[in-house]
């Protein structure tokens, strides 16, 4: 007999009884938590009720056993007999017997209430469990909120072995427990807002177990299809205050994880010892091997505030990594792959990326952060004085970061995600890695993101002086921040061909006050449909091929960039260029249907650049300032064509420098050539 659907099994209990009488009755959403606390070799039985039936009033007893499903075949216990059965030599005396009875209700809040609902459907007598069953919960752990931290974990690791039998959930009660070691789970579901796990003051065990407070069950760097975890954490808090380094959750030998509604939280405390902020490496680890993963509706705190050797050094840890530190990157299904991280909250204030993707020892691949709302935070946001202010070179990262010449990343996207910047000094997106052009880097993209970045001015604590007070290592802050950046490799080597194939594409950049940074996009092999808009020097700077988009900056439009296409562009500052080469070593550089507002130069070469140098503007238009000329080009290696090309203003000087002209059918002003 099935229950009908959609109403949800509901299985009544009437607990210990006691001289005949029932204590007290509670109703369980499954067969499977009803017996739960029930030990194997220990007896419950259920009602027939009703007088028809071929055994109309009467009671079956069951066995709990080890084995599926978990309970010895039904043996009769009639009404006005004495309790026991002629081929069991045992008595069962009453007060050790639960009574179970099969109730359907209409939700899942109606289960407590006997008011809702209340027709008896069926007993448990006579029906395979997954009959009964038409939702499958878990295990509870019995943890009560008295329980001290030993406890808890005595009765978490129950539950978890109990559940592993049961193939199902464990489920967390809904207040804060607070563990005193690490655990294996793979499955753990809990009510959002209440359940939650405190691990600040947690014994660290043997690897992985030394790194992370929670891992999945079947934990392996290395991929086993039969092994694999399937993961399932849904609806509870994991907050750590640290006293050591740790990281929370670790995933690795993963065939899929399914992340929902779960809140991670490193809160800020400070080391007796060293003076500086405990580290907590990750939230949320896909460490090696996972084949797939959803993560969403979830939220990262990662408010510790900890940098590594200095205050602009990396090593103060991350709100999401997806890498693979596989046992062995050459064999193909060591792969990490697939991951979304989808509609989230992301907080972040430590000297480490708040999400990066990575290969490490193998590839990583075909995995998305989309639609999440990304905030790199400032010490004022923490309630801490401008004296603790940190600083990191990147916000969101895909990179090689090789340990092995089997590292590679490719088919990542970042892609409509909202992102508010404070506290980075060079990147807020970064593609590639200056040190590592030789690995694989390719077909990554960045795509509809907003970035909102303020870059501050304070003359004690900006990232200049913070900068400068750690030692001044690699290039100075405000002469590097660029928003948005792909720094390719080797063409042919790193990339298996002439084009990386990494892309930004409808990207928009937005400064809101502080200083003026270098510029809004840099180094892309394509960048489409970008937008800039604030305080930000060069729109575009050393990218490939720019197609379409909208642009505003304050000293140039497009530096460097080799061809140009369609786009909208406004330069803000009087003598400033919409189109301008100033590398030394020159090359061919093109731009076409431009439609141009400025208060300079159409084109600007200065003389340093000494390389030979071929440029051609063909159908642009719009309006220019009329006190300088057009086409500004010192050096006599440089070759300007012009063709078709209609600007407004009139007593233009056309022309200028050194190089050499050819232009015709333009409208420069009142002019024509």
């Amino acid at each position: 007999m099935h229950v009908d659907t959609p109403a949800r099994a509901a299985i009544r209990v009437l607990e210990t009884q006691v001289d005949g009488a029932l204590t007290s009755s509670d109703y369980k959403p499954t067969l499977q938590e009803a017996i739960s606390s029930l030990d194997p070799g220990s007896y419950f039985n259920s009602d027939d009720q009703g007088e028809e039936g071929p055994y109309p009033g009467v009671r079956w007893i069951y066995q709990i056993t080890n084995e599926p499903p978990f309970y010895t075949p039904k043996r009769r216990w009639g009404k006005g007999e004495d309790f026991g059965y002629p081929d069991d030599p045992n008595d069962l005396p009453v007060s050790e017997a639960a009574q179970i009875q099969l109730e359907s209700r209409s939700t899942y809040a109606d289960l407590a209430d006997p008011t809702k609902g209340a027709n008896l459907l069926a007993t448990a007598s006579g029906l395979a469990m997954q009959d009964v069953l038409d939702y499958n919960v878990g295990v509870p752990t019995g943890i009560l909120p008295t329980d001290t931290p030993q406890q808890t974990s005595d009765k978490l690791d129950v539950a978890v072995a109990r559940a592993e039998l049961f193939g199902v959930a464990v489920l967390l009660p809904p207040f804060t427990i607070y563990l005193a070691r690490t655990v294996r789970v793979s499955r753990l579901l809990g009510t959002p807002g209440k359940s939650k796990i405190d691990v600040s003051n947690i014994t660290m065990g043997a690897y992985p177990l030394s790194q992370f407070c929670i891992v999945n069950k079947h934990w392996s760097t290395s991929y086993n299809a039969v092994a694999a975890d399937r993961v399932r954490y849904y609806g509870f808090e994991v907050v750590t205050t640290p006293n050591k380094v740790h990281s929370l959750i670790g995933l690795a030998n993963v065939e899929f994880a399914d992340i929902e509604r779960i809140v991670l939280r490193a809160n800020r405390a400070i080391n007796p010892i060293t003076g500086k902020p405990f580290n907590v490496d990750a939230l949320l680890d896909f460490y090696a091997s996972v084949h797939g993963g959803y993560v969403r509706r979830c939220q990262f705190y990662q408010l510790t505030g900890a940098y590594g050797a200095t205050r602009v050094s990396a090593g103060g840890g991350g709100c999401i990594w997806i890498r693979n530190l596989c046992s062995d990157g050459s064999v193909a299904i060591n792969v990490t792959e697939k991951i979304l991280i989808d509609d989230s909250d992301i907080y972040h204030y430590t000297t480490d990326e708040a999400v990066a993707i990575f290969g490490v020892y193998g590839i990583t691949r075909l995995s998305t952060v989309g639609r999440n709302r990304i905030y790199a935070l400032e010490a004022a946001d923490l309630g801490l004085p401008l004296s603790e202010s940190i600083y990191r070179a990147t916000l969101l990262s895909i990179f090689p970061h090789a340990s092995a010449t089997t590292a590679g990343v490719y088919d990542n996207e970042f892609a409509d995600n909202r992102i508010v910047d404070k506290s980075t000094m060079y990147n807020v997106i970064r593609f590639g890695e200056s040190t590592e052009t030789l690995y694989r880097c390719e077909n990554n993209a960045s795509r509809r993101n907003k970035v909102e970045w303020f870059f501050s001015t304070d003359a004690s604590y900006g990232p200049d002086a913070v900068w400068q007070a750690s030692g001044s290592p690699g290039l100075k802050p405000s002469t590097a921040n660029t928003a948005i950046r792909c720094i390719d490799g080797t063409p042919g080597a790193a990339y298996l061909g002439a084009f990386s194939g990494n892309i930004s594409e409808g990207d928009e950049v937005v400064v809101r006050g502080g200083a003026t940074i270098i510029a809004g996009f840099n180094g892309w092999q394509t960048l489409k449909s970008g937008a800039t808009r604030g305080a930000i020097t060069m729109a575009a700077l050393s990218c490939a091929h720019v197609e379409g988009g909208k642009f505003e900056a304050s000293l140039r439009g497009f530096a460097n960039c080799n061809h140009v296409s369609g786009p909208d562009v406004r330069v803000n500052v009087a003598g400033g260029a919409i189109f301008a080469v100033s590398s030394s070593a020159g090359g061919n550089f093109s731009m076409t249907g431009a439609r141009a507002i400025g208060n300079g130069p159409l084109l600007s070469v200065p003389s340093e650049v000494t390389g030979s140098t071929r440029i051609s503007l063909t159908g642009n238009s719009g309006s220019l300032s009329a006190t300088t000329p057009v086409l500004d080009a010192a050096p006599a290696t440089t070759v300007i064509r012009a063709s078709g090309n209609v600007f407004s203003q009139a007593g233009m000087t056309i022309k200028s420098g050194a190089a050499t002209y050819a232009s015709g059918g333009n409208t420069w002003g009142a002019q024509n050539d």
